[in-house]
């Protein structure tokens, strides 16, 4: 058993020119990026609204036009967690949504925007 472990070990060293303690030192002191706190799952909105010529703002941001996040294959992309959507373009009321983006879920928002009243 223990030469079996050092011939793998001579392997290691022969393939990558390191030996295989350092290897697993390396490994162990630089984790992947998916375990790293900075990276946060996604989750998606997608916006069924009319008109769909109406401006997309998520937290404050320009996102786009509505019709870029329609449809099942044209989503918001968005990291997990609570986000404020706001829809709007002139003759309308806005819409404002405050949304919990879920990880690896879709969620479809579908709605009219209402016309605004005269000198609004």
């Amino acid at each position: 058993m223990i030469s079996y472990f050092a011939q793998m070990s001579g392997l290691l060293l022969l393939l990558t020119g390191t030996p295989a303690a350092v290897l697993s030192e390396q490994t162990q002191q630089n984790p992947t990026i998916a375990s790293s706190p900075q990276s946060k799952p996604i989750g998606g909105v997608q916006l069924d609204v009319e008109p769909r010529r109406a401006q997309v703002f998520v937290d404050g941001t320009y996102a786009g036009v509505v019709d870029d996040f329609r449809g099942y294959y044209r989503h918001l992309a968005l990291p997990a967690g609570p986000h404020r959507i706001d829809v709007m373009t002139a003759g309308y009321l806005p819409l404002n949504l405050d949304v919990m983006v879920v990880p690896d879920r879709t969620i479809v928002y579908r709605w009219s925007l209402q016309d605004a009243p005269r000198g609004w």
